[in-house]
């Protein structure tokens, strides 16, 4: 019995010793599968932060699409102020400086109906965006020919966006990253880290001084994050990305037309001799300065208002006008004195001034 007793003993350490070594065993396996390199994870991190830019820029693209529906009166492809007070969206109470000046802060998350987007690292998305396509404190003029105020470029000074002045980014969608460099930011107690007083320089490594003119963005790249001296991220929004959605709506085709047929009948009141001469460009003049004389100048004391005058103000730089020396048949209808044209958009190689009309229209 005593023998029978010590073999039963045995048996029952050795299977002991054989469960702990399969424990053993799958910790090891299991452990030694779930270390993530840190390339690995920094690779995961770049990913999310890319896909929560690209979520914010398509945002982005809506809101100006739309923007005439959600804003009644109001022309099409404005973009939202930034949120300045870390409250996920703007208002009156945030600064978005003056007419012309290029604003940083927050995404308004809130403002283009998106949860607090966060990159790789947990922080929430900054943006910029081109004074001349701020929904608040308006530029005279905004329409497909504006340039942005934005030229983004690598550390080493290679140029990803704005070498030419319609490249020029209208906005700028940053993923910021941890904090490196000694940036100090404010834990904060809303949806999104940090506090409405947090300066952008806490966050943002590469952005130049804002104004009325140019601002260069300068993004990380590999040694820039190596060193710690910059692990920005950004995603950016172009005019063709804004008006491409716009010019495919059958409303803006309407309200081209209507530009067209409002602008000609007040020139058949005319008779031949009191129609404008044509300028030099072929322009109508610049509708906000209202030179005397001008195509501009007559139609907008004729008493149009509301919404056609705003869309004149804004577009009629595309327009082009010549009074002709004896009258021609135009669209099938004789006894034409002048012709009036809707030029359409630049060509890749053209440019043009937004207010001022170009002869490469």
């Amino acid at each position: 019995m005593k023998h029978a007793s010590q073999q039963r003993t045995r048996h029952r350490q050795r299977g002991a010793s054989l469960l702990l070594m399969v424990i053993i065993a799958a910790l090891i396996f299991f452990g030694l599968f779930s270390i993530r390199s840190p390339v690995s994870l920094r690779t995961d991190q770049e990913s999310a932060s890319a896909a929560v830019l690209a979520q914010a820029k398509a945002a982005l693209i809506g809101y100006a699409a739309t923007y005439k529906e959600t804003h009644p009166g109001e022309l099409a492809g404005y973009l939202p102020c930034p949120d300045t007070n870390n409250d996920g969206e703007y208002t009156p109470a945030d600064n978005c400086g003056l007419k012309d000046v290029s604003v940083v802060g927050r995404l308004p998350w809130k403002t283009l109906g998106l949860p607090p987007l966060r990159d790789g690292d947990g922080e929430c998305l900054w943006y910029a965006v081109s004074g001349r396509a701020k929904n608040d404190n308006k530029a005279d003029v905004y329409n497909w020919d504006t340039p942005g105020q934005f030229i983004v470029q690598t550390p080493s000074g290679q140029v990803l966006a704005g070498a030419t002045p319609h490249a020029r980014p209208l906005a700028v969608i940053f993923s910021v990253g941890r904090p490196i460099n000694g940036q100090n930011r404010s834990a904060g107690g809303g949806e999104c880290p940090g506090s409405a007083a947090d300066a952008a320089a806490a966050y943002l490594e590469g952005l130049g001084a804002l104004g009325t003119g140019n601002t260069t963005v300068t993004v990380a790249d590999a040694v820039t994050r190596g060193n710690g001296t910059n692990n920005d991220s950004a995603l950016w929004v172009t005019s063709a990305d804004i008006f491409g959605p716009i010019r495919k709506r059958s409303d803006f085709k309407t309200d081209v037309e209507a530009m067209l047929n409002n602008v000609a009948t007040h020139l058949n009141t005319l008779t031949p001799l009191a129609l404008p001469a044509t300028s030099t460009n072929k322009g109508v003049g610049d509708p906000i300065a209202e030179t005397a004389g001008s195509l501009a100048k007559l139609y907008l004391d004729s008493g149009v208002a509301g919404y056609n005058r705003n869309f004149f103000k804004n577009w009629s730089n595309n327009l082009l006008y010549a009074k002709l020396g004896s009258p021609v048949k135009v669209n099938g209808e004789s006894g034409c004195y002048a012709v009036l044209v809707f030029g359409g958009e630049r060509l890749p190689a053209q440019s043009r001034d937004p207010v001022a009309p170009s002869t490469e229209a």
